[in-house]
């Protein structure tokens, strides 16, 4: 069974993102569940 038409398929985005049990990405309602980012430090921009 194709679930998707094939001229709509390219406008399919990535919402939630999961990997290993642990949310990687959200984007719109599941934007609160994005892992903080580490701060920057100056030795990593040397």
């Amino acid at each position: 069974m194709n679930y998707f038409q094939k001229n709509k398929i390219k406008t399919i985005e990535s919402v939630l993102t999961v990997v290993g049990g642990d949310v990687v990405y959200g984007a719109g309602e599941y934007n609160k569940l994005n892992p903080q980012l580490p701060a920057l430090s100056q030795a990593r921009l040397q």
